[in-house]
Formats: structure tokens, C-alpha cells, sequence
């Protein structure tokens, strides 16, 4: 038997055992379509200031979405990379919770020296969860002297 033949009679007893109601063909939610731990894509996206003077927190609000109606949970990884100026070599991490919504809002330490610094944010899953982790875009954030 060829395999053309064999793929016809497979697609005969298919759809016998549908009619019959042996086989169901029906769409998982998006929560369980994936039955594999870190299979579904997640992004991460933030919004920060450009520019702040030294003495003043700068405030990161990130966001993980994924499709479907489903929320990641995990937590945020907030990285500040000293680039420019006294900054150079600093490096700053903070780590937040996921809230129920994807969301989170990071202060960054208020003492953070002159410079220009390269902000990242990374979502980083919990264990044995159906999402993979994911990074955002970098962005520039300058600290200036208070006038």
C-alpha cells in the first residue's frame, strides 16, 4: 500500500470516527494550549524618563503580555548599566513581582550617580509555567545634576 493510499484511509477513518462521535476536534483554551512548560511567547515592553536629576527616583512601569486572554506570572528584572560620566561601570538591578494584570511599577534608587545609564527589563517566568521569559528593547536614561 502506498503512502498517498495510506493518508486517504486515514482521513476516511477520521472523519467516520467524528460522525460517530468517537472523536471530538475541539480547540483547547489558551491557558492549556500549551501542555509544555516554557512554550508560549511572552513580550515585554517599559516606559521610563530620558532624563532625571540626581536626588529624584526614576519610576520604570513595565508590562508581559502574551496571546490570549491568559496572564504571565513571574517577576520583572529592572537592569540599569552605567554607560557615560561617573556612571560608567555602575550597574543597578532591582526585581519586582508580576501583579495580576502583567504590570509592574520599579523605583530605581534615588542616589544614582551622573551619567547616562542603558535600562533593560527582562520578565523572567516562574517555575514550571507555560511561558517562556522574555526581554525588552534598551532604552537611554540620563541622570543630571539638580538645578
Amino acid at each position: 500500500m502506498g503512502r498517498t493510499m495510506k493518508k486517504y484511509l486515514a482521513a476516511i477513518l477520521t472523519a467516520l470516527a467524528m460522525t460517530a462521535g468517537l472523536l471530538v476536534g475541539a480547540s483547547a483554551p489558551s491557558s492549556a494550549a500549551c501542555p509544555y512548560v516554557g512554550c508560549a511567547r511572552t513580550t515585554t515592553t517599559f516606559q521610563a524618563p530620558a532624563k532625571v536629576a540626581r536626588g529624584n527616583a526614576p519610576v520604570v512601569k513595565a508590562r508581559v503580555r502574551t496571546q490570549g486572554n491568559a496572564v504571565p506570572k513571574g517577576v520583572f528584572k529592572v537592569i540599569a548599566r552605567g554607560t557615560k560620566g561617573n556612571a560608567k561601570g555602575t550597574r543597578v538591578t532591582r526585581i519586582v513581582k508580576v501583579n495580576k494584570n502583567g504590570r509592574a511599577t520599579i523605583a530605581l534608587p534615588k542616589n544614582l550617580k551622573l551619567g547616562r545609564y542603558s535600562l533593560v527589563v527582562r520578565y523572567v517566568k516562574q517555575e514550571n509555567s507555560a511561558f517562556k521569559s522574555s526581554g525588552s528593547k534598551k532604552a537611554p536614561l540620563r541622570v543630571v545634576r539638580r538645578k
